[in-house]
């Protein structure tokens, strides 16, 4: 087993009590600080979990605060928009940033290409984004 000497910053990342923390111990990184993620309810093959559980709530964590729906819908709008990227990097790219892929699309198909861009593009701008959102069909 690990023997933690230090335990720092630490903070409540949820309601079931993890805590997130930084933690020292000499065997690891010559003693420096790392980063740790402490779930009470989980077993480590070389940290004595609830040793480590209870230096971290006795360096007086931050109380944990729930996130606001603001924060969440932050957080989703985020995530459609990686996902927007993600489509437009994967699906229309390849396509329109190639000259000759695109040449030998008829107009017809061209328009396609674009208005599903467009759609893409316009995701953000729809009534129920980022909670409610319709993506579009890819017709080409």
């Amino acid at each position: 087993m690990l023997k933690i000497t230090e335990v720092r910053n630490a903070k409540y990342t949820n309601a079931d009590g993890w805590i997130d923390c930084e933690i020292r111990h000499d065997e690891l990184e010559g003693g420096s600080w790392i980063p740790y993620h402490i779930n009470p309810k989980e077993e480590h093959p070389f940290i004595e979990m609830a040793t480590l559980a209870s230096s971290a709530k006795n360096a007086n964590p931050t109380a944990y605060t729930a996130p606001t729906q603001e924060e969440l819908d932050a957080e989703t709008a985020k995530q459609v928009r990686v996902a927007r990227d993600q489509k437009l990097f994967s699906e229309v790219d390849p396509i329109v940033t190639n000259p000759l892929r695109w040449d030998a699309m008829s107009s017809e198909d061209q328009t396609k290409v674009k208005n599903y861009r467009t759609s893409l593009l316009d995701i953000t701008k729809q009534s129920g984004f980022p909670n409610s959102i319709t993506w579009p069909n890819k017709d080409f």
